[in-house]
């Protein structure tokens, strides 16, 4: 659950939001994002953990936790704000919520990336019965062969509209290692295996679930464990039906062109005395999602995964993640055990710049990095083609046993990005935009930005809370879109105008397009891309309006069109429609551009004559206080 709040609110009550301290931020994670000025405290849905409350009916698990932080005043003297919040969420019983609902679920999970497409996340888990809400806990499970087996593998990620789970193959071995010769195949190119009545699939290739059962069997031999391999793919259903047809020979066909495999184990048979691991204990006990029961150093117990085994500080790699708005450092927890060191004691050393945040069920912990030009340390460096990131991440752990010693991580992390007009956002200071967010029913969440950018490349944006230019100039708008599917929904641009105020309503304005298209009373528009991307362009010659006015505001209507109801892309040279997917449009504002031939009025500094592109405000907030943001109107 995550609780985003607005610092411009902290501001004016002359609270500090750079000063806030978690109660607990072994638990909570924090999360600043400078470009919408705001801060995120998260509350991981782990049950058992951090003070969640979860109540559950027949149909629903109701989520509740405390958020508990300080925030410290500002001016001449010091006062200490608490803030205290109850926050509750409900979700339908389901696949994935259920493994939320029980402490330390037994499941396994995997990546899926689709180029061009995004990234996706699997998950396999084992179910107590046939309703497949409640799955199994811990790091095995013990199953007599009159039992069955109720499996379940979902992904979440992308379009839910649009790809499909398939199952392509699922078989059992006796040992971890998908490659051992000695096994039973459950599934069989997306069909079950004919020679075993007891199994059946519930749901393939129809859903974002697949799900399937059979009675519980052993290996012969001195063999005591299961392990279930199940290869995956997602289908596109836009390509034709994804569920196979299990009466004759079918290939479905994988958007990503790719099976992916996961594995699901040890399932102990119980029909067999299960061999004691330690002198106190008849069964094993719980471990983490990075973690195994086994030996070492004569000595059983819960272990990092061997992939995960270090034997310094040193040896800690982190996993990156290069996201839109954010560099993401994830940690194992289970390293930092194997080293004597206490996860829960992780304190950043600059913690209003960087996000913490715990993810019980992967025992993992992620500080985040904002990809922000001239903040929080933050190095950009660029060429023709991209620009480069690097932050340091500076972070104090103590140490767990008699004595107390405190073990400081610095780590460089770098991510390199095409230079567009979305990165081109993160790479100044202050950088001149508006965004508005989108929201389809049954779809998603979009996130909108328009910006002015220098020239025809639209990769160097205006900075600032104005542009000045003079009528000889050219304006180069851009506008795009973030959220979705990307294949899937295009940026349509239906009406642009300008205004001599901020005004959307303003009766004085000026069509620069119209129907999708530009105005053709005027040859110095241009429109680059429309309809047929995530993006779309336009420029025009800058002119100013008839009488006292020096100031000019764009306003674009903008709406998302859906590829499979057919083409997007304006005909410009006959009447034409398109259908947008979400049956409206939203309104973007940006401005204002003051005319460069006549007095500019100072905004930025007393120590400036004119609000020059590039200075930066004296106040870290006063660019957000003349920052005009976009003001969403539907059609």
């Amino acid at each position: 659950m995550k609780a985003t709040f607005q610092k411009c609110q902290l501001k004016s009550l002359k609270l500090n939001a750079s000063s806030i301290t978690l109660k607990d931020s072994s638990c909570f994670g924090l999360h600043h994002e400078p470009v919408m000025n705001t801060f995120s405290i998260i509350s991981p849905l782990k049950a058992g953990e951090c003070g969640l409350q979860i109540t559950k009916n027949s149909t629903h698990a109701m989520y509740e936790n405390t958020l508990d932080f300080i925030i410290k005043s500002v001016g001449v003297i010091e006062r200490r704000e608490e803030l205290i919040l109850k926050i509750s969420c409900a979700y339908p019983l389901d696949m994935l919520t259920s493994l939320y609902t029980v402490v330390n679920p037994f499941f396994s999970s995997t990546n899926i990336y689709i180029d061009g497409v995004g990234e996706f996340k699997a998950y396999m888990a084992l179910y107590i019965d046939s309703t497949y809400v409640i799955p199994y806990q811990g790091s095995n499970v013990s199953l007599s062969t009159s039992d069955f087996l109720y499996a379940g593998v979902f992904v979440l990620g992308g379009d839910d509209s649009r790809f499909l789970l398939v199952m392509n193959s699922c078989y059992a071995t006796p040992t971890e290692s998908p490659d051992d010769s000695l096994r039973y195949y459950l599934i069989i190119d997306s069909c079950p295996n004919k020679e075993d009545a007891t199994i059946h699939i519930l749901e393939n290739g129809v859903s974002r679930k697949g799900r399937f059962s059979v009675q519980v069997f052993k290996f012969p031999g001195n063999y005591n464990n299961v392990y279930l391999h199940c290869a995956i793919s997602l289908c596109d259903k836009a390509d034709g039906s994804c569920e196979p047809s299990c009466s004759r020979a079918r290939d479905q066909k994988a958007a990503s062109g790719q099976s992916y495999q996961m594995t699901l184990g040890p399932i102990i048979s119980g029909d067999i005395p299960i061999p004691t691991v330690d002198p106190h204990t008849t069964s094993v006990p719980l471990c983490e999602a990075d973690e195994e029961w086994k030996l070492k150093d004569d000595i059983y117990g819960c272990y990092c995964k061997e992939k995960y085994e270090v034997s310094a500080v040193a040896d800690i790699k982190p996993e990156l993640t290069c996201g839109v708005y954010e560099m993401k450092a994830t940690f194992q927890k289970c390293q930092l055990k194997s080293l004597n060191l206490n996860a829960s004691s992780i304190t950043l050393k600059n913690s209003s710049c960087f996000g913490l945040h715990h993810e019980p069920i992967m025992n993992t912990f992620s500080i985040i990095s904002p990809l922000q030009a001239g903040e929080c340390g933050l190095q950009i460096t660029k060429n023709s083609t991209h620009a480069m990131y690097e932050n340091t991440l500076d972070f104090i752990i103590e140490s767990v046993g008699v004595i107390e010693r405190r073990e400081e991580l610095i780590l460089k992390i770098s991510c390199a990005y095409p230079l567009d007009m979305l990165t081109s956002l993160y790479t100044v200071v202050n950088p001149f935009f508006s965004s508005t967010n989108i929201y389809i029913d049954g779809v998603g969440e979009f996130k909108a930005y328009m910006a002015l950018y220098i020239d025809s490349n639209y990769v160097i944006p205006y900075q600032g809370s104005n542009v000045s230019l003079s009528t000889s100039d050219f304006l180069y708008a851009g506008v795009f879109v973030l959220g979705g599917d990307d294949s899937r929904f295009l940026l349509v641009m239906r009406n642009c105008y300008a205004t001599p105020t901020e005004s959307p309503d303003d009766s004085v304005r000026y069509y620069l397009i119209i129907d999708s298209c530009p105005n053709k009373e005027d040859p110095t528009i241009h429109i680059l891309e429309n309809g047929v991307s995530r993006k779309g362009r336009f420029s025009v010659q800058v002119f100013k309006f008839v009488g006292n006015y020096n100031k000019v505001y764009l306003h674009c209507a903008i709406s998302l069109c859906d590829k499979a109801e057919g083409s997007c892309e304006p005909s410009c040279s006959e009447a034409r429609s398109q259908k947008a997917a979400s049956d409206q449009s939203y309104q973007m504002t940006l401005g204002p551009i003051i005319r460069g031939d006549t007095p500019t009025p100072t905004v930025v500094s007393p120590s400036t004559t004119s609000g020059s592109i590039g200075t930066r405000p004296t106040c870290a907030l006063l660019g957000l206080v003349l920052f005009l943001l976009a003001k969403m109107q539907l059609f």
